[in-house]
């Protein structure tokens, strides 16, 4: 009888942890928290958006990037963050140092814990001058929050 028990308890065991390891996979999550932005001039105001490690995108707007001044949009896709994490590393983003800045200029900042990297350039678009890498990159992100944006407004 006793072997029995141990048994049934063994198999009850089993099917336990079984059922715990086929819970749902936890949502995935970006390396970088993401700002990207546009601003200056005689105002001195930047606006532009904000991406988190989870794919929450928020609008912002201010002499400087705070996280006060965030308006909550939207959430991007598991897949869309894949795409991101995939288009940092593809078109290594943290490893391209370019500043060029002027009355205008835009940026793209990535920061994860301690580690912040940033690249800008004059006016609103890329021009032939930044790295192709970056356009590349710049070109790629503002598609999927534009596109992801304009799916949330129709």
């Amino acid at each position: 009888m006793k072997i029995f028990n141990g048994v049934c308890i063994s198999i009850i065991w089993i099917t336990l942890m079984g059922c715990y390891s086929s819970k749902p996979a936890t949502p995935k999550t970006m390396k970088y928290n993401i700002i990207i932005g546009t601003g200056g001039g005689f105002t001195g105001i930047y606006n532009g958006y904000y991406i988190d490690t989870i794919g929450n995108i928020s609008s912002w707007e201010g002499r400087i990037f705070t996280n006060t001044n965030l308006k909550y949009i939207t959430t991007l896709s598991r897949e869309q963050l894949d795409k991101i994490s995939g288009l940092v590393l593809d078109n290594d983003v943290p490893g391209t140092n370019y500043k060029n800045s002027g009355n205008i200029y835009s940026f793209i900042q990535l920061s994860y814990n301690n580690f912040k990297h940033s690249v800008s350039w004059s006016g609103f678009e890329p021009d032939e001058s930044v790295p192709t890498n970056i356009k590349e990159f710049h070109s790629q992100l503002r598609k999927i929050i534009n596109d992801t944006i304009n799916k949330q407004l129709n």
